[in-house]
């Protein structure tokens, strides 16, 4: 579970750890504009940092997150940038089991949040309930993270980062460590947090985060095996080729 403090950061300690995936909401409005005609759906829909802007370019959404905190930030994201309430619609659900009475033309998974699932049945779940949600050619779109095993099998605690203003008059200081299990190829992080409030107040608490590593050739073999065509892989959001140092691999998949 997604604790509140830190989905109230989640936004803000991307831009500072990783301000090249902000290129993906750029990426998914003009995959949307190829393929989707009616409307939306995005999986692990989080804070709405990709759905919003989609929202916004006049596309009908629905989006589903089984973080009731991170779906309270959406709504606030929403209410901040005066999108009425009937151009989306939200739902706590797991990407396995969700149930939604309709279906889609476009779905997507950004941001690597297909990884947290651990194991191949919990994957193929995902995919093949994510088929069912799709009209007949509807297209997937999921963003992977193939690095993910990369680095020593054990990260002491270190030091990462610490910002002014991450939680109102507050200083976020943030520390990481992590352990690799080799076997199963998932990662497993622990991230430590510090809050100083102005007045010195100090408050700690932290989140864990497990992804797996999904290789080309492992990705390739799921999508096939579950029912979908692959349209095209991109190294990047650039769509650029594949390569051995691509920081994303993106699979726009055709369901047949």
């Amino acid at each position: 579970m997604i604790s509140d403090n830190f989905s109230k950061i989640f936004d803000k300690e991307l831009q500072l750890l990783n301000p090249n995936q902000n290129r993906d909401v750029k990426f998914w409005q003009e995959m949307a504009n190829i393929y989707c005609k009616n409307e939306l759906l995005e999986i692990a829909c989080g804070s709405g940092r990709l759905s919003l802007p989609l929202i916004e370019s006049e596309f009908k959404l629905t989006g589903f997150d089984n973080s009731i905190n991170m779906l309270n930030v959406f709504k606030q994201n929403a209410e901040s940038k005066n999108i009425q309430r009937e151009k989306y619609s939200l739902l706590q659900a797991d990407m396995g089991d969700f149930k939604i009475n309709k279906k889609f033309d476009f779905a997507f998974i950004g941001y690597f949040a297909f990884q947290i699932l651990l194991n191949l049945e919990d994957q193929i779940q995902c995919i093949e309930n994510i088929y069912d949600h799709l009209l007949d050619k509807g297209v997937l779109g999921i963003d992977i993270y193939p690095a993910v095993c990369e680095g020593g099998d054990v990260k002491e605690k270190e030091f990462i980062y610490s910002a002014d203003n991450f939680i109102k008059n507050s200083t976020v200081e943030m520390f990481t460590s992590y352990t690799i299990d080799r076997l199963n190829l998932i990662k497993h992080w622990t991230d430590d947090y510090k809050i100083i409030s102005k007045r010195g107040r100090i408050e700690y608490f932290s989140n864990k985060i497990s992804l797996k590593e999904c290789s080309l050739d492992y990705m390739k073999l799921l999508l096939e095996k579950t029912g979908f065509e692959i349209l095209h892989i991109y190294g990047g959001f650039d769509k650029s080729e594949v390569r051995e140092n691509s920081e994303n691999i993106i699979y726009i998949c055709q369901k047949r």
